[in-house]
Formats: structure tokens, sequence, C-alpha cells
């Protein structure tokens, strides 16, 4: 399993968060997905991209997190299946 992370600037600037920052993190099958995703985040309101094998795992005090498997990611917002 891999997984893609990353820190949503939009929501993190402009979202009603409470001082947060937003993370968002991509569940993927294999490393092909977590490279397409990671590729198209780059181009997006997104930093802090990083592909890992380990469940992360992040201090809610601090983030808003928010999961999705690729899956659900590519049926949910067309953007993501460029």
């Amino acid at each position: 399993m891999y997984y893609v992370t990353m820190t949503d600037k939009f929501i993190t600037a402009h979202g009603n968060i409470r001082g947060k920052i937003a993370k968002f993190i991509v569940k993927c099958k294999n490393i092909t997905q977590a490279k397409k995703i990671k590729a198209i985040a780059k181009k997006r309101e997104y930093s802090h991209i990083k592909i890992v094998t380990k469940t992360p795992d992040y201090d809610e005090r601090k983030y808003q997190v928010r999961f999705i498997d690729y899956g659900s990611l590519i049926r949910v917002d067309r953007n993501w299946r460029k």
C-alpha cells in the first residue's frame, strides 16, 4: 500500500479549520497510482507532496486530515483522472 500525503494550500489559507494545516491523503494500491496522484497534485493547490508506505499519522491538534482511496477519488473528481 502507498499513501500520497500533501498539504492543501487553499484550505489551509482560506478554509474554516481554526488554525490547523489541511492534509489530504490518497491511499493507493501501487506505486503507479501514487506517482500519478503526485504528478497531478504538483499542478494544483498542494504542497509538501510525498509518497510513503507507512500509514500517515498526524497530530489532530495541528492538522485536519482527510483520507480517500484512489478509486473513490477518481470516481468523484474527474480532475484527478488526467
